[in-house]
């Protein structure tokens, strides 16, 4: 049996979610799926970031900073936005290429890149969606991944974001995942499960403003807790 050392050692980033998605694909499947079978909320985020009356009329440029399997790239490139999607599992970005073949839609692209090093254009897009990949980051690379987010968008532009935050609320999980309660971090380095204080305060850093703010639905996987969402803006 491999040490937990060896395993992190083997691993291409600190969450790699290509096996993952690679069991889905042989499965069948065309995207990522919770453990009740549900997708994952993207109509709920669809819903929130257009409530507020913030985001620009399609056709603008958007980018999916962590598509997965493209469910809502597709979902963007439908109500006519330009959209490009990238992920770090090639697996994911197969599916989604896919996925986006079958609904028949040309204004999205999907690409697979690291989002601490991603091969985009500066000052390029007027919004970023960003869902569920912050508390997959740990450390420097936090502040990394949001800073290249600000790179990428235009002047004003918009960063739609959701995190986990918070322990979770069920010590069993705590326990299970080994969380340790002082750093935040889970056992295997895959999860930062950051306060809301200090995700505020990396925000600032990286030079954003929150203009809008929610809390999701209760995750699946951890009964009662809630995803936090936030529409953030670029300041000048």
């Amino acid at each position: 049996m491999k040490s937990l050392k060896q395993m992190l050692d083997q691993r291409k980033t600190y969450y790699d979610h290509e096996p993952a998605y690679r069991k889905l694909a042989e499965k069948g499947e065309q995207g990522w799926r919770s453990k009740s079978g549900q997708t994952a909320n993207f109509r709920l985020y669809w819903n929130l970031a257009f409530a507020p009356g913030f985001l620009p009329k399609p056709e603008a440029r958007v980018l999916d900073f962590g598509c997965g399997g493209g469910e809502l790239a597709i979902m963007l490139a439908r109500a006519g936005y330009e959209v490009i999607g990238t992920d770090y599992s090639a697996t994911a970005i197969k599916l989604a290429i896919q996925n986006a073949q079958r609904a028949k839609l040309k204004q999205v692209k999907f690409y697979c890149q690291d989002a601490l090093k991603p091969q985009l254009r500066s000052s390029f897009f007027e919004v970023i969606f960003s869902l569920n990949v912050l508390h997959c980051l740990i450390g420097q690379d936090r502040m990394t991944y949001l800073n290249n987010c600000r790179k990428l968008l235009k002047k004003c532009g918009l960063l739609v974001i959701t995190s986990m935050v918070d322990l979770p609320k069920d010590k069993k999980i705590i326990k299970e995942f080994g969380i340790n309660p002082r750093t935040g971090l889970d056992k295997y380095r895959s999860r930062c499960y950051a306060s809301e204080k200090q995700i505020l305060a990396e925000f600032r850093r990286a030079g954003f403003k929150v203009i809008f703010f929610a809390r999701g639905e209760a995750r699946d996987s951890y009964p009662g807790d809630e995803d936090y969402f936030w529409i953030l803006q670029k300041r000048l």
